[in-house]
């Protein structure tokens, strides 16, 4: 018997992946040199972003996060 697991657009995992890509793109997109390792954790309400960052890069990173995280679901904003 097999067995399918779907996430929707809510799910902690889309989520975190959302907010990942995010920063990831504003990263890439201000600084084409940035070296990227970046980890996103979450769910019941908390967010955790770490990782390492090596970019020249400036930007309100707290931001892009909300905005990737609004773009789910707008309550989160």
């Amino acid at each position: 018997m097999a067995f399918a697991f779907l996430r929707g657009p809510g799910h902690p995992d889309q989520a975190c992946d959302r907010v990942a890509r995010a920063l990831a793109e504003e990263y890439v997109k201000r600084d084409p040199e940035s070296r990227l390792d970046i980890r996103v954790m979450g769910g019941h309400g908390a967010l955790f972003v770490s990782g390492d960052i090596r970019s020249d890069a400036d930007f309100d990173a707290g931001s892009t996060a909300k905005a990737a995280l609004a773009s789910i679901d707008p309550v989160l904003s």
